[in-house]
């Protein structure tokens, strides 16, 4: 980071990160449709407000999570390249760890045409690739085991989640943050690796079924696990959603805005945390309006 320079009243490191993050927009952009062959999809993602606002205006980082998931993407349907499909998929899992969840995917479906039994050995084998892909960047600069405290930090932080409302409603020893977090993590890791089991001895495999489940599995992780839930975040659910149903197409952008308007709230009332019991109730209730809206469209157009 560029620090104590300045032009006038601009942050010359702002605006350089600001530009390098216009930059990655348009590769972004140019990903999705080489992935898709469809221009809704680019114009989906470049001109949706809540990329511009989140992504470029505000120069968060997840920017280049969704580049280097678009690439892994674009190596794995384009170039029919796993190894630096797996590669990227591990720079993706570096800046935001949650990029793991697509692994397994992307690798059973390469190997789609072997028996289970080797598609499980073809796990192994590009797991420790992942691996070592991602400890590279940490141990440049790792002393000791501490870097990877930052991860349990992270979940012990509470920010506009929904377990705002256990600590503010509910009192211990009822329930607790710890407990619920607890269960859903259980919850999340058996229907993730019974899903990959099931994956394994499946005989047809279509990417565009595989990445569905992957970025349902990203909305749960986003919706349920994270303690620290940040509107941002949403940027999450881009990079797969030409495979999405068309009915997720709709609702994930806007999902995406309405969580701005949550977050305008939130930060009208300022940034204290319990102020994001507000930003919560009003991101779960306008989605699942949202969501209901969708549906009765869909019902009188069918």
């Amino acid at each position: 980071m560029i620090a104590g320079i300045s032009f006038g009243n601009i942050d010359i490191a702002l605006l350089v990160f600001k530009i390098v993050n216009v930059f990655v927009h348009v590769c972004n952009c140019y990903l999705i449709y080489k992935i898709s062959n469809k221009k809704i999809f680019t114009l989906l993602y470049g001109l949706n407000p809540f990329i511009l606002i989140e992504g470029i205006a505000c120069v968060h980082n997840d920017m280049f999570v969704v580049l280097f998931i678009l690439i892994a993407l674009y190596c794995l349907t384009k170039k029919k390249n796993l190894v630096m499909t797996v590669i990227f998929l591990a720079m993706a899992t570096a800046v935001k760890y949650f990029a793991i969840i697509i692994l397994p995917f992307v690798i059973i479906y390469y190997f789609r045409d072997e028996k289970p039994f080797k598609r499980l050995g073809r796990c192994a084998q590009y797991g420790c690739l992942f691996l070592i892909a991602v400890m590279i960047p940490y141990l440049l600069y790792v002393q000791d085991a501490q870097v990877l405290s930052g991860l349990l930090i992270q979940q012990e932080k509470l920010a506009k989640s929904f377990y705002l409302f256990i600590i503010e409603y509910f009192r211990e020893p009822s329930i607790s943050v710890t407990t619920v977090s607890r269960f859903l993590l259980i919850a999340f890791t058996i229907i993730y690796f019974s899903t990959c089991v099931i994956l394994l001895n499946k005989k047809q495999i279509r990417l565009r079924d595989e990445m569905k489940k992957a970025n349902y599995f990203i909305m749960a992780f986003l919706f349920l696990l994270i303690t620290n839930f940040q509107p941002w975040y949403i940027i999450w659910l881009f990079p797969l959603l030409m495979w999405q149903k068309a009915e997720d197409i709709k609702w994930i952008p806007q999902i995406a805005m309405i969580s701005e308007f949550a977050n305008s709230i939130f930060l009208l009332y300022g940034e204290g945390w319990t102020n994001g019991i507000p930003f919560v109730f009003v991101l779960y209730v306008g989605s699942l309006g949202m969501w209901m809206i969708n549906a009765k469209v869909k019902n009188k157009l069918s």
